[in-house]
């Protein structure tokens, strides 16, 4: 399959890519700068609540993802995942 994608490097970027309405799902990493993917997540919720927003991230430490549900984040994936676990988890 052949799927559009598109690197951004803002919250600013990711807004108008979604825009478009081309994309179903956004990944944004946890700590992107300036704002962190917590601040897109809970942009993207407003603007665009049908798309589903995951982060990335090589943080070891836990999450309490009740509180990343209420930023409109779906799941939080850790560098290094297989990619067929990463599409199981987006697919479910």
């Amino acid at each position: 399959m052949n799927w559009p994608s598109q690197e951004v490097a803002t919250k600013e970027e990711a807004v108008d890519a979604l825009n478009s309405g081309m994309f179903d799902i956004l990944i944004a990493a946890l700590c992107m700068k300036p704002e962190g993917g917590r601040s897109i997540a809970r942009t993207v919720q407003y603007i665009a609540p049908e798309v589903k927003v995951y982060l990335v991230t090589s943080w070891k430490g836990d999450f309490d993802f009740g509180v990343l549900k209420q930023d409109g984040i779906q799941d939080v994936f850790k560098v290094g995942i297989e990619f067929n676990d990463f599409k199981a988890r987006v697919l479910s």
